[in-house]
């Protein structure tokens, strides 16, 4: 089985590898429910999600997956980028409006806005991403891509998620995105760091983060992105578990071959 780690400010344990709900909106239902149950099979217990992943089909489908067995499993979503409220009201039509928006962003006729990150707003979020996954908490939530533009009412926000926490509704809470966002909070960011989650190729040594994500794609996820070889993966999984043997690497692929080989090197602990 994968070796668990407990992370050093939260104390949340937790496997060394987490499965990313980022890609499931590529591949149909059948393969989606068969990416989950591979990922438990091979003994990943941690799975990120985000309202944003696949319009909130992401939760949607861990949600179904979790039905009956919600206890065995970590769950981490996040506020601060909401789902696309056309593409989240018609699912039946997600497919091909997703495909037009890929290729508008890809030409730059696409342009997204994200909120300010607000008390009532996360709040609503957490509400709605309960019901999307079918659970009544979540493990871990996180501040999606924060900086001090976004997050202009810093107690306020933090007053909220210790609400949240009392009342059951989220166990642990942290910070997740881009190294630079997160360090320009400056100090305000401590109040938020239980946990930090970002990008394996941005953060600094002498700040190690407790979940890093975009170790083997190491481009920002896209439609268009390139597939990258098994070997290739494996090769920088590797790197990105002995760079840091106390923290977890979030791993996201469409092919169960491809998460067996990643979930066999994770079973090695470095040395």
């Amino acid at each position: 089985m994968i070796p668990k780690v407990q992370l050093r400010r939260s104390m949340l344990v937790t496997s060394r590898l987490a499965f990313g709900t980022s890609r499931l909106h590529y591949v149909d239902r059948s393969r989606r429910n068969e990416l989950l149950a591979a990922a438990a099979d091979f003994g990943i217990v941690h799975f990120d999600t985000a309202p944003a992943y696949g319009d909130g089909l992401g939760e949607h489908e861990l949600g179904r997956f979790l039905h009956g067995q919600r206890s065995r499993f970590i769950v981490a979503t996040k506020y601060g980028i909401p789902p696309d409220p056309i593409l989240a009201a018609l699912p039946s039509l997600s497919l091909p409006l997703r495909g037009v928006r890929a290729v508008a962003r890809r030409l730059g006729f696409w342009q997204s806005t994200r909120p300010m990150l607000t008390a009532g707003g996360l709040r609503k979020s957490v509400e709605q991403s309960l019901r999307r996954l079918g659970t009544d908490w979540v493990d871990l939530l996180l501040l999606h891509e924060p900086t001090p533009q976004r997050l202009p009412a810093v107690p306020e926000m933090l007053e909220e998620l210790v609400t949240l926490r009392q009342k059951g509704l989220i166990r642990h809470f942290g910070l997740a995105g881009s190294w630079s966002g997160i360090a320009a909070l400056g100090g305000s960011a401590k109040e938020f760091t239980q946990v930090v989650q970002t990008s394996e190729s941005e953060w600094p040594e002498q700040h190690p983060p407790d979940i890093t994500y975009g170790a083997i794609s190491v481009a920002p996820q896209s439609a268009f992105a390139a597939a990258v070889d098994t070997a290739t993966a494996v090769q920088r999984l590797r790197s990105a578990l002995a760079r840091r043997p106390d923290g977890v690497v979030i791993v996201s692929t469409s092919k169960t071959d491809h998460l067996g080989a990643l979930a066999d090197i994770a079973r090695v602990q470095p040395q």
